[in-house]
């Protein structure tokens, strides 16, 4: 699924995955840049970079729209919004683990057993 238009449930105005991960939050209201800051576009210059990146947003929207019900349990939008980025979030992960090592040893199913062959992703590309 692609949220790249403002969602706007229950009287909250939430970013895109992409854009809530570059500003640290779904939720524009809560959005308050330090002094002059302005974020960071992500581009990713390689398809690694990418699919971790989608795999990142993705999840760090579930995160935050589990804490939106923790306050708001009885909200039915958020749930599904959050069940619809929880299953993006899978769906890229298995994406990205089918092309690239292991986001976790959990996630290992192949020989050989590549989680600590390679580069982590901050050690930079390879």
């Amino acid at each position: 699924m692609n949220y790249h238009n403002e969602q706007l449930f229950d009287n909250i105005s939430i970013y895109s995955p992409i854009e809530g991960l570059t500003k640290g939050t779904m939720f524009k209201t809560l959005y308050q840049p330090y002094k002059n800051y302005t974020a960071r576009s992500l581009m990713p210059k390689t398809e690694k970079s990418k699919l971790l990146i989608e795999v990142q947003a993705y999840d760090s929207a579930k995160h935050d729209m589990t804490l939106y019900l923790d306050v708001f349990p009885e909200d039915e939008n958020a749930l599904k919004l959050r069940k619809d980025f929880h299953k993006s979030y899978l769906e890229a992960k298995k994406l990205y683990e089918s092309k690239f090592p292991a986001l976790c040893p959990n996630a290992i199913t192949k020989i050989p057993w590549n989680w600590a062959t390679t580069k982590w992703p901050w050690e930079g590309e390879e």
